[in-house]
């Protein structure tokens, strides 16, 4: 799985780069919560689905090359619902969800 998501994730970066959009374009990549039952979630205990720190904790990797300096990184704790009122605040249009043709 992780060779397929490195492949289409390195499809979709290329394609951005060949049409000269990486510079402006945010790229976030997320996880829903904490690791599998076979995950190893040390020093934090606790598994998906479960409300402990191994639970819980993820990490996130975001690309913004215009705003964020390559190599940043931070601790701020963050939860996935904070990053819809951050990209409206970064003036990112919400997505537009295609119509159903009728007929």
């Amino acid at each position: 799985m992780i060779e397929a998501m490195d492949r289409q994730i390195g499809r979709v970066l290329q394609a951005l780069h060949a049409n000269g959009l990486t510079e402006n374009t945010i790229v976030i990549f997320t996880s829903d919560n904490g690791g599998e039952r076979f995950a190893d979630t040390w020093p934090f205990t606790g598994k998906k689905t479960e409300l402990l720190e191994g639970g819980l904790r993820i990490p996130a990797v975001l690309s913004w090359p215009a705003r964020i300096p390559r190599g940043h990184t931070t601790d701020q704790v963050a939860i996935s619902m904070d990053w819809l009122p951050t990209l409206l605040a970064a003036r990112v249009p919400p997505p537009i969800r295609p119509t159903r043709p009728t007929g």
